[in-house]
């Protein structure tokens, strides 16, 4: 995962820090994430819901991840799900994926380390 985090969104997220840095920007870094993971995940994929909810959709629910919808400044990259009763949003960082795609569950889980340590 280092290798990988050096060559690839390491780099675009820590340009994004040093930009933050001098322009005080605290949502570059934010935006870096949301435009990469636009950009690299593939839909639909299948994810459990890992943090408490408040709604319908409850934490441990298996859910269907079918796009981004758009990034709020307080959640971060917001995605769509379905479960069986309906679509709604939470946060991509609340989702583990479950689906075999290991790039897409190594990529979910890297922004979700991030969020939780930012």
């Amino acid at each position: 995962m280092e290798e990988r985090w050096k060559a690839g969104i390491g780099q675009e997220v820590r340009a994004s820090w040093s930009n933050r840095a001098q322009d005080h920007d605290e949502f570059a870094v934010f935006r870096t994430w949301h435009a990469y993971l636009e950009e690299h995940l593939v839909f639909p994929f299948t994810a459990t819901v890992v943090e408490y909810q408040r709604g319908p959709v409850r934490q441990g629910a298996r859910v269907k991840v079918l796009d981004i919808t758009f990034l709020d400044e307080t959640y971060g990259t917001i995605v769509a799900v379905k479960q069986k009763d309906g679509v709604y949003e939470l946060p991509l960082c609340d989702l583990k994926v479950t689906d075999e795609d290991i790039e897409i569950r190594q990529l979910v889980e890297d922004y979700a380390v991030w969020f939780a340590n930012r």
